[in-house]
Protein backbone atom coordinates (compact mmCIF):
# COMPACT_ATOMS: atom_id res chain seq x y z
CA UNK A 1 0.00 0.00 0.00
CA UNK A 2 1.55 3.42 -0.96
CA UNK A 3 2.06 6.61 1.46
CA UNK A 4 -1.32 8.36 0.13
CA UNK A 5 -3.54 5.72 0.01
CA UNK A 6 -2.24 4.49 3.65
CA UNK A 7 -2.76 8.19 4.66
CA UNK A 8 -6.05 8.52 3.47
CA UNK A 9 -7.34 5.28 5.30
CA UNK A 10 -5.62 6.37 8.62
CA UNK A 11 -7.31 10.12 8.30
CA UNK A 12 -11.00 7.93 7.00
CA UNK A 13 -10.93 5.82 10.28
CA UNK A 14 -10.20 8.31 12.56
CA UNK A 15 -12.60 11.10 11.22
CA UNK A 16 -15.41 7.92 11.40
CA UNK A 17 -14.30 7.05 14.71
CA UNK A 18 -14.78 10.53 15.82
CA UNK A 19 -18.23 11.01 14.20
CA UNK A 20 -19.40 8.13 16.05
CA UNK A 21 -18.24 8.77 19.40
CA UNK A 22 -19.99 12.94 18.30
CA UNK A 23 -23.29 10.90 17.74
CA UNK A 24 -23.08 8.40 20.59
CA UNK A 25 -22.48 11.72 22.25
CA UNK A 26 -25.09 13.83 21.23
CA UNK A 27 -27.62 11.39 21.31
CA UNK A 28 -27.17 11.08 25.18
CA UNK A 29 -27.64 15.08 25.36
CA UNK A 30 -23.44 15.80 26.02
CA UNK A 31 -23.24 18.35 23.12
CA UNK A 32 -19.99 19.90 24.50
CA UNK A 33 -18.12 16.36 24.00
CA UNK A 34 -19.39 15.86 20.91
CA UNK A 35 -18.27 19.18 19.90
CA UNK A 36 -15.16 18.42 21.37
CA UNK A 37 -14.09 15.13 20.06
CA UNK A 38 -15.03 16.76 15.99
CA UNK A 39 -13.06 19.99 16.95
CA UNK A 40 -10.45 17.28 18.52
CA UNK A 41 -10.17 15.31 15.85
CA UNK A 42 -10.48 18.14 12.53
CA UNK A 43 -7.24 19.57 14.66
CA UNK A 44 -5.80 15.90 14.51
CA UNK A 45 -6.30 15.60 10.86
CA UNK A 46 -4.93 18.92 9.96
CA UNK A 47 -1.58 17.72 12.08
CA UNK A 48 -1.42 14.58 10.66
CA UNK A 49 -2.21 16.17 6.47
CA UNK A 50 0.92 18.70 7.57
CA UNK A 51 3.32 16.46 8.69
CA UNK A 52 2.39 14.08 5.91
CA UNK A 53 2.74 17.00 3.23
CA UNK A 54 6.20 17.93 5.01
CA UNK A 55 7.74 14.48 4.71
CA UNK A 56 8.44 14.25 1.07
CA UNK A 57 9.98 17.31 0.60
CA UNK A 58 12.20 17.22 4.02
CA UNK A 59 13.60 14.03 2.49
CA UNK A 60 14.75 16.10 -0.42
CA UNK A 61 16.34 18.87 1.59
CA UNK A 62 20.16 18.59 2.77
CA UNK A 63 20.60 17.09 6.45
CA UNK A 64 21.01 20.46 8.35
CA UNK A 65 18.09 22.02 6.08
CA UNK A 66 16.23 19.38 6.39
CA UNK A 67 16.31 19.51 10.68
CA UNK A 68 15.77 23.27 10.79
CA UNK A 69 12.51 22.90 8.58
CA UNK A 70 11.46 19.50 10.71
CA UNK A 71 12.14 21.52 13.66
CA UNK A 72 9.84 25.11 12.75
CA UNK A 73 7.34 22.74 10.75
CA UNK A 74 7.37 20.18 14.56
CA UNK A 75 6.84 23.84 16.39
CA UNK A 76 3.99 25.11 14.40
CA UNK A 77 1.62 21.87 14.44
CA UNK A 78 1.79 21.36 17.97
CA UNK A 79 1.20 25.44 18.45
CA UNK A 80 -1.81 24.94 16.82
CA UNK A 81 -2.46 22.11 18.62
CA UNK A 82 -2.50 23.80 22.19
CA UNK A 83 -3.65 27.40 20.45
CA UNK A 84 -6.93 24.95 20.16
CA UNK A 85 -6.38 23.34 23.40
CA UNK A 86 -6.72 26.68 24.71
CA UNK A 87 -9.21 28.05 22.97
CA UNK A 88 -11.75 24.74 23.80
CA UNK A 89 -10.54 24.99 27.61
CA UNK A 90 -11.96 28.96 27.21
CA UNK A 91 -15.23 27.92 26.16
CA UNK A 92 -17.74 26.60 28.30
CA UNK A 93 -19.75 25.13 25.69
CA UNK A 94 -16.80 22.08 24.93
CA UNK A 95 -15.13 20.19 26.46
CA UNK A 96 -11.43 19.83 26.31
CA UNK A 97 -11.05 15.92 27.72
CA UNK A 98 -13.31 15.20 25.20
CA UNK A 99 -10.78 17.80 22.32
CA UNK A 100 -8.14 15.59 23.89
CA UNK A 101 -9.86 12.37 23.13
CA UNK A 102 -10.26 13.37 19.47
CA UNK A 103 -6.32 14.88 19.34
CA UNK A 104 -5.28 11.33 20.03
CA UNK A 105 -7.24 9.87 17.46
CA UNK A 106 -5.28 9.34 15.10
CA UNK A 107 -2.54 7.89 17.19
CA UNK A 108 -4.86 5.58 18.66
CA UNK A 109 -6.19 4.41 14.93
CA UNK A 110 -2.20 3.57 13.83
CA UNK A 111 -1.24 1.48 17.58
CA UNK A 112 -4.62 -0.30 16.89
CA UNK A 113 -3.66 -1.26 13.51
CA UNK A 114 -0.49 -2.08 13.95
CA UNK A 115 -1.60 -4.16 17.38
CA UNK A 116 -3.87 -6.21 14.67
CA UNK A 117 -1.60 -6.65 12.34
CA UNK A 118 1.08 -8.09 14.76
CA UNK A 119 -1.63 -10.60 16.23
CA UNK A 120 -2.82 -11.52 12.92
CA UNK A 121 0.62 -12.41 11.51
CA UNK A 122 1.72 -13.90 15.36
CA UNK A 123 -1.40 -16.68 14.78
CA UNK A 124 -0.54 -16.95 11.19
CA UNK A 125 3.01 -18.48 12.42
CA UNK A 126 1.23 -20.40 15.02
CA UNK A 127 -0.83 -22.24 12.63
CA UNK A 128 2.13 -22.61 10.35
CA UNK A 129 4.73 -23.54 12.21
CA UNK A 130 2.37 -27.02 13.69
CA UNK A 131 2.26 -27.73 10.13
CA UNK A 132 5.88 -28.03 9.72
CA UNK A 133 6.33 -29.97 12.84
CA UNK A 134 3.73 -32.94 11.86
CA UNK A 135 6.00 -33.30 8.54
CA UNK A 136 3.80 -31.56 6.06
CA UNK A 137 4.82 -29.71 3.50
Amino acid sequence: MDFVSKFRQISLRAASIALILAVLAAVSGRWPEALGVLIGCLVALINFRLLAQSIPRLLELPFHAARKGAAVRYILRYALTISVLLMVNANPNLNVWAAFVGLVLIKAVILGEAVFIFARQKLQSCFNSSRWERGDK
